[in-house]
């Protein structure tokens, strides 16, 4: 089963001091991420109170902060107002990206696809950031980027794709 979201809540937190900010206002030890790896956990203020809900990445360069639609502003502010003296800029990154949900047993059947102009993860991102060559498709500097999510239950993806592009590539 493949799922389209139109709308998803994407959040870079980027620099020398992410991973220390991220840490403190989250519930889930994401200090601990590899790179290229990810996990769930709630962001929270001071108190303890809930402020959002996210699949935390951690990259090269700090951390993408996935989740449902609205929390974007919300997390943005908070990360940025706990960001005093270190290095750490929290980034909204919404419209440029749709959501696609795949369940673990409809992969192979994307991965099978042929995307007209696409190749599989064999050269960089615009970003310049290595594409993890089992799950992400890029061509000419446009990329679906995917990441490992238990949503529904199992090894299941979500590839983000390009606003532009999610018509292409849901069909």
């Amino acid at each position: 089963m493949i799922y389209r979201l139109d709308a998803v809540s994407v959040v870079d937190l980027v620099g020398r001091d992410a991973d220390k900010i991220l840490h403190n206002l989250t519930t889930n030890h994401v200090k601990a991420l590899a790179v290229s790896t990810g996990c769930e956990t709630f962001v929270t203020d001071v108190r303890g109170k809930m402020l959002g809900h996210v699949m935390a990445y951690r990259n090269e360069s700090g951390y993408r902060l996935i989740g449902a639609a609205g929390q974007s502003e919300r997390i943005a502010a908070h990360l940025d107002r706990f960001t005093l003296r270190e290095d750490a800029i929290p980034a909204i990154l919404d419209h440029e990206w749709s959501g696609i949900v795949i369940a673990a047993d409809s992969l192979q059947r994307l991965r099978d696809a042929e995307l007209p102009g696409w190749t599989l993860g064999d050269e960089r991102q615009a970003n310049g950031d290595e594409v993890d060559r089992e799950h992400s498709w890029v061509a000419s500097k446009r990329s679906l980027l995917s990441y490992d999510i238990g949503w529904l239950g199992g090894r299941d993806r979500l590839v983000l794709v390009e606003q532009s592009l999610a018509d292409t590539v849901v069909s």
